[in-house]
């Protein structure tokens, strides 16, 4: 299958959006086969003995994990693993693979012999904070686990009520220091019940606290990172 890569900041998009002048702390690029491969069914894999499916806990209908031989995908490259996403797309509830998952990063995962690429969820061009999704492949390049940190989101409002500035003046205020670097908008799931939440999330410099992520709608503190608590 030929493919062929475009390579965008997830970070420059961001920025048109919400103006930033650092290195992202979610950083992501796009990685796009040209010509998307078959899709995988659901029945395709229920049949197949050598498939295991696993379901979030809190959403059984939410596919939380595939393992066993699920894909003919070879996968030697970040493009290839990002075909192994496009294929299972119908089965995740992926709408479009080339806008909303962006590649992250390649690992080799300690004692094993398994390579781990990364990919995180972008709605509208903000990164899903919460979970990543990761296509694991051993060393012959077959994939062996699809690890599903993917959310279905019809509408979500990305516009923060709360700015930037607004949040950088919360921090010196109670804090009393600065962001290290720019605060970055995000969507996580880790508050409200795990319902999607815009959030804005700031490094603090010389302080107990390490970091906080700010609702973006009301300016209040959903968690403060202390390094007491780690």
């Amino acid at each position: 299958m030929k493919k062929v890569v475009a390579m965008v900041s997830a970070l420059s998009i961001s920025c048109i959006l919400f103006g930033c002048d650092s290195t992202s702390k979610f950083p992501a690029s796009k990685v796009t086969p040209d010509t998307l491969p078959a899709q995988v069914s659901m029945s395709d894999l229920t049949a197949n003995q050598d498939v295991m499916i696993e379901y979030q806990k809190d959403d059984p209908e939410q596919i939380a994990m595939i393992t066993g031989k699920f894909s003919d995908i070879q996968v030697q490259n970040e493009q290839d693993a990002a075909c192994v996403i496009a294929s299972m797309a119908n089965v995740l509830g992926i709408k479009d693979v080339s806008q909303e998952i962006l590649f992250v990063d390649r690992q080799d995962v300690k004692g094993q012999s398994l390579t781990a690429y990364t990919f995180r969820q972008f709605y509208e061009n903000v990164p899903v904070m919460s979970e990543v999704l990761k296509v694991m492949v051993d060393q012959s390049g077959t994939p062996t686990i699809l690890m599903n940190g993917y959310h279905a989101m019809d509408t979500f409002d990305v516009a923060p009520a709360v700015d930037r500035k607004a949040i950088k003046k919360l921090v010196k205020d109670k804090y009393k220091s600065s962001t290290d670097g720019e605060p970055e908008p995000g969507i996580s799931f880790a508050f409200h019940g795990g319902q999607p939440v815009l959030v804005w999330y700031a490094d603090i410099k010389d302080s107990v606290v390490r970091s906080v992520y700010v609702d973006a709608a009301s300016g209040e503190i959903l968690y403060a990172n202390d390094p007491i608590e780690d």
